[in-house]
Formats: structure tokens, C-alpha cells, sequence
């Protein structure tokens, strides 16, 4: 299944406790099949977030399971930055970012960001799809390798957790699904407010 929508706000987290422990997570769902297709050769069509799409999108051009590689690889990104590797006000201005730009490694928290997982990303958002990772060899690089390892003996969970959640609250801070929520959260308030 092609998913074509994936991004931050489709992927939802179950954890087994009632805390939030990175150890102990139940379920990962990612929702929002509005755009799934099923496909068995390339396909086209303007589907997704623009953020998140391929440049063969933005295009016209047909494309295949590389497109939700792009789109994994933006949410590597925006995890580890809190920011897109491709902005832009409007769709015209995000194609051609995607199109034309490559994504900025030199912002300081990448400095904390191993060599392997900077691969990963960049192999991930190559332009060209002939030449972008397919969903197997991504899942071969060798970031993946030490990943579970490198979450196993980190020293300070707590220092962890603390970054993980400032970076996701920046993030959703800035997103306009939060921004939506805190319009509407003070129109009931007001509303709540008048009818006292």
C-alpha cells in the first residue's frame, strides 16, 4: 500500500504504561489512508502534504513506494530539527524548494546527529527517485544497526525525554493543526465565558 500522506500528525504512539517510556511502546499506527493506493506499477497523481512530497510529484511524473521514502525521510528530519528541510508559504513556493534546494545539515543540532543517520536522511530526500533509497535498502542502512543500542545505553532518560518532548512541543507549536486547536480553544472559552 502506498500511503501518500505520511507525516508527523498520521503516526500515533501507544505506549504500555501510562507513562511516556520509549522502552515500553505498545503500538506504532499510522493512520489517514485517505490517499492510500494500492499499486503494483507507478502511479501519478497530486496527492499529500506538500511538505512531505517528492519532487516527482510536484513534476507530474509517476512514482512508486519512493514517494512515502521521501516523505519518511522529511519526518526524520523534522524529528531531529523541529523544522522542514523544504519551506515554503504556499505550494508554489514549497515546490520549489523541493525541487530545487537541498536540505541544510549544518544547523547546530545536527552537530549531536551521527554521520549514518545524516546518510540515511540524505539518501532518503534525493531528488532523483532512480537514485533515492527504496523502502529494503533503507531499512538495510547502517543507521539501524546501532540504533536500538544507542536507545538501550543512554545514560539520562530523563534528559532524553525532556529533549524529545521541547522539541515535539516546538514542533506542534508551530504546526497549524496546533494553532487551529488554540483558535478554536478560545472561541469555546469566550463563548463559554458569555453565556455566565
Amino acid at each position: 500500500m502506498l500511503h501518500r500522506d505520511l507525516k508527523l500528525e498520521n503516526i500515533f504512539v501507544r505506549f504500555k504504561g501510562s507513562k511516556i517510556n520509549f522502552n515500553e511502546i505498545d503500538e506504532i499506527k499510522i493512520v489517514d489512508l485517505g490517499f492510500g493506493k494500492k499499486i503494483w506499477t507507478p502511479t501519478s497523481g497530486f496527492q499529500g502534504t506538500p511538505n512531505y512530497m517528492p519532487p516527482e510529484v510536484f513534476k507530474g511524473e509517476e512514482y512508486d513506494f519512493k514517494f512515502d521514502v521521501f516523505s519518511l525521510g522529511v519526518i526524520l528530519y523534522v524529528m531531529l530539527l523541529c523544522d522542514f528541510p523544504f519551506n515554503g508559504n504556499d505550494v508554489k513556493s514549497i515546490s520549489h524548494e523541493v525541487k530545487n534546494t537541498k536540505p541544510n545539515f549544518s544547523h547546530p543540532e545536527f552537530k549531536e546527529v551521527s554521520a549514518e543517520c545524516i546518510d540515511l536522511i540524505k539518501k532518503m530526500l534525493e531528488k532523483d527517485k532512480n537514485n533515492r533509497l527504496s523502502v529494503g535498502d533503507a531499512l538495510k542502512h547502517s543507521w539501524f544497526d546501532g540504533v536500538s543500542k544507542q536507545i538501550n545505553e543512554y545514560k539520562n532518560e530523563d534528559e532524553l525525554k525532556k529533549l524529545g518532548t521541547a522539541n515535539f512541543s516546538d514542533y506542534t507549536k508551530r504546526s497549524k493543526f496546533y494553532k487551529a486547536i488554540k483558535i478554536l480553544t478560545s472561541k469555546i472559552n469566550t463563548s463559554d465565558a458569555s453565556t455566565k
